[in-house]
């Protein structure tokens, strides 16, 4: 063992510079390897890992005529999952993809503590679909006004405990929040409830509400295998309701669906996505493996290229070992150990590399952790793979490199045989195509990339600004007027607006409403009077949204021309609004892309909410702010917080989420 330990180390000290790059080449490699692969397979082992997953499904019904699905009201779920004998648990849970992670403060003595939770919404059946666990306390407590429910991680990583009570924005605000329950960390953070660490109870919201439609209902089922029956049942139920909700409503379009949880993650495609779960692409998460196993194998050939190369220089050293009685065998093993070294040091390289990628700003394009600590499956998968290919890799090398005659190789008269070069043919050739398709791959992403950024997204999304503020200056912000003057003094910014939400989206608040005597389905989103304007998005028919509006009784809608070629919208006043409001349809803007570019359109209202604020009471706070051309769009992101900062002196300026329009 001695001997092929200082065989090693003499083969370090005397090719250095073939070895140096060998390792440098291959801890990229691997570096890269485990990058890849802890994204692609954090979305495709997304929600597998609970408990019972086979027999967890979520609640939608579609029509049969559109195949598109959507979430139900909950008088309508309600009615549907109360009596089924097929149901062992049932109830809603709200996993937004966007998290909210509102700072709250504790008090401790004189002084007050951030921290900030993300919050997610729901009932106490939803808990047991799930699998919620308390550690301590309880979760018939959440019934209490104000009562949360925190995850013990998080509860150990900011010191709090039972009856801790928490307040809402600023420390100046009496505590609202009050810790009754603390459930174990048993959920993977590639879940829906993995993502969450703290929560309160929906309660009877909107309980008694027919027309908000926005309740994914998660079941869980006694038998997976009465899935079939269940569907039959409650989609005969729904029917049936519908029939005598509107008796003109052709209810044989209705079909009631169960969609299993492990197959949420990459249902985007659909009307499923708002405020369910996070969302993923199959196919791109199966060409990341795809590229990461084809980085590994341009890495293993070129360090048996590297072997090869080595065979002039190294030949006749070893058939010296072998005159003097070192046995054939003897001297495979330490290629093959030798190699085994050259990937062990590679290994501790590219875990340096990737530690010192995870503190780089690139992460933020990752949707996955890069601990160790939390993809050991990966990480001993990338071990496994890279000294199974060192071992193979180095196994024909070592027996090429030993299979001369002794006597012809001391009187140096050896040579490369056919297959010997027979086979670096073939594996420079099969190194270079791999690297050209992935160059060439990499080139049509990039004009994929080119393409979306330059495209007419049917709104100017030009020299803007935009991302979350608080709701002390938000839009019907108590400080809203001062923030919005001193912006407009500015003269790097030429106008602001506010929304509920991002302007595109793979989704948001989906509406359901009878229109002329038929249900119709459209995505809903609120905005301030100026949004249209603000955004450069043209008005077809009618009017846009004026500042009377938003004095007005009810609310005011603007909707898309496809909406209008879908379900013959005309301009009038008619009950689409929030809370069976009457709401006035002012106009018809023209099509623009609210989603991202592989989906396709859908029916879309602007909606412009009267006096009445009660259903967003914080406010409209996603704000978009247009900067002059050849501003310094960083200078204003620095503005916007200095004044935020002296509007409402207790809020932290880093927890203000703002960025240029285009990483949006």
């Amino acid at each position: 063992m001695k001997y092929i330990f200082n065989n090693f180390i003499n083969t370090l000290r005397h090719y250095v510079a073939s070895s140096v790059l060998n390792i440098f080449g291959m801890a990229v490699a691997f570096a890269a390897f485990y990058i890849i692969l802890t994204q692609a397979i954090w979305g495709l082992r997304y929600n597998r890992n609970l408990e019972d997953v086979d027999n967890k499904y979520m609640l939608c019904y579609s029509s049969v005529n559109e195949g598109d699905k959507y979430f139900l009201s909950r008088p309508f779920a309600e009615s549907i999952l109360a009596n089924s004998s097929e149901v062992e648990s049932y109830g809603t849970a709200l996993f937004n993809e966007d998290i909210d992670e509102t700072p709250m403060f504790i008090k401790e003595g004189d002084k007050h503590r951030k921290v900030t939770p993300t919050f997610q919404r729901f009932t106490q059946g939803a808990l047991d679909v799930f699998g919620f666990e308390a550690e301590s306390g309880s979760f018939e407590s959440l019934s209490n006004p104000g009562a949360v429910a925190i995850s013990s991680e998080f509860a150990k990583k900011n010191n709090l405990k039972l009856g801790d009570r928490l307040s809402l924005f600023n420390a100046n605000n009496p505590p609202v929040n009050e810790i009754v329950a603390i459930w174990k960390d048993k959920f993977q953070k590639n879940s829906m409830p993995g993502s969450i660490n703290a929560l309160y109870d929906i309660k009877n919201m909107n309980m008694d509400n027919w027309s908000e439609w926005s309740y994914p209902y998660f079941v869980k089922l006694t038998d997976a295998d009465s899935k079939e029956e269940f569907e039959k049942r409650a989609t005969d139920k729904i029917r049936e309701e519908i029939k005598q909700e509107d008796p003109n409503y052709d209810e044989t379009q209705l079909k009631v669906s169960l969609i299993p949880v492990k197959d949420l993650y990459y249902k985007g495609d659909s009307h499923l996505t708002y405020g369910a779960f996070r969302c993923g692409n199959l196919a791109t998460d199966v060409s990341l493996v795809v590229i990461a196993i084809l980085t590994i194998v341009i890495a293993m050939i070129n360090f048996v290229n590297f072997f090869f190369a080595l065979v002039p220089a190294r030949v006749k050293s070893v058939n010296t070992y072998m005159v003097f009685g070192t046995s054939r065998e003897m001297l495979i093993l330490n290629f093959i150990l030798e190699a085994v070294g050259l990937v062990i040091l590679a290994l501790l390289l590219a875990t340096f590399i990737t530690m010192i990628f995870a503190r780089t700003t690139a992460t933020e394009i990752l949707i996955a952790p890069l601990n160790i600590a939390l993809n050991i499956p990966v990480f001993i998968a990338t071990i496994a793979i890279a000294i199974i290919g060192a071992i193979l890799g180095s196994l024909y090398p070592a027996i090429y490199i030993t299979s001369f005659q002794p006597a012809l190789v001391l009187k140096g008269t050896f040579g490369s045989s056919t297959s010997g070069r027979t086979l670096r043919n073939i594996l420079i050739g099969t190194q270079f195509t791999i690297s050209m398709a992935l160059i060439i791959s990499a080139m049509f992403i990039r004009l994929q990339n080119d393409y979306m950024m330059n495209l007419d997204m049917g709104f100017n999304k030009q020299y803007l600004v935009s991302g979350i503020l608080p709701s002390e200056v938000a839009w019907w912000g108590v400080r809203n007027g001062v923030f919005e003057d001193k912006m407009r003094n500015n003269p790097d910014i030429k106008d602001l607006t506010w929304s509920d939400g991002e302007i595109v989206n793979i989704s948001r608040m989906g509406w359901g409403r009878n229109y002329k005597n038929k249900q119709i389905n459209f995505q809903c989103f609120p905005v301030a009077y100026n949004f249209l304007d603000v955004m450069g998005i043209e008005i077809t028919e009618g009017k846009g949204f004026s500042k009377s509006d938003e004095q007005g009784e009810n609310g005011t809608m603007i909707f898309n021309e496809q909406a209008k070629k879908e379900f013959d919208i005309t301009l009038e006043e008619y009950g689409l609004g929030h809370n069976g409001e009457t709401a006035h349809i002012a106009g018809i803007c023209k099509d623009f892309h609210f989603r991202p570019l592989q989906f396709s359109g859908l029916p879309f209202a602007f909606y412009l909410f009267g006096s009445d604020h009660t259903w967003r009471p914080q406010g409209l706070r996603n704000v978009y702010v247009r900067i002059t051309e050849g501003a310094d769009p960083y200078k204003v992101i620095r503005f916007i917080k200095d004044t935020v900062k002296e509007i409402a002196p207790t809020v932290d300026t880093d927890d203000i989420k703002l960025g240029i329009f285009d990483k949006e």
